[in-house]
């Protein structure tokens, strides 16, 4: 009786595994939305070796680190604006490459920056006082929608 106990554990044993091991290597995984983008691992393994190294860390100066240009910290992704006022609208502007938020005119971005105004396809940034500094331009908004077909359904 132990025998047949025995015999019947090893064989369900290996059913057991061939099963799992024919799961694993016949059944193909369900494929990735078209809309999804690979994230890389370049940025995570570069890093400073120097105090790995020995060498003794320095502090950086605030002139080795230059400040962004303005117009490389802002990306304007669309806008909304009346076509008879030019003074109010909103703007959604990403900063420092972080997500997008809208802005209505006059709002503060960064710091003294302000949204000055906002055109049909463009954004005015600028101090709180005076004239602006940027304007922005949308090129999500610079693409013009395709002509509409003129054939008819029925030729």
């Amino acid at each position: 009786m132990l025998a047949r106990l025995t015999a019947f554990l090893v064989w369900a044993l290996v059913a057991a595994t061939v099963v799992f091991w024919g799961l694993r290597l016949l059944v193909k995984p369900p494929a990735a939305p078209a809309h999804t983008v690979a994230v890389g691992d370049a940025s995570a393994l570069r890093g400073d070796l120097t105090r790995l190294l020995g060498a003794t860390p320095t502090a950086p100066s605030a002139a080795a680190a230059p400040a962004p240009e303005l117009a490389s910290r802002f990306k304007l992704i669309g806008v909304m604006a009346s076509k008879q006022t030019q003074g109010d609208g909103f703007a959604l502007i990403a900063v420092d490459a972080k997500p997008a938020r809208a802005y209505a005119v006059g709002a503060p971005l960064d710091g003294d920056l302000v949204l000055k105004s906002v055109g049909l396809r463009s954004a005015a940034i600028g101090p709180a006082q005076g004239a602006p500094a940027l304007t922005l331009e949308c090129r999500r908004c610079l693409q013009r929608p395709p002509a509409p077909c003129l054939r008819s359904a029925t030729a």
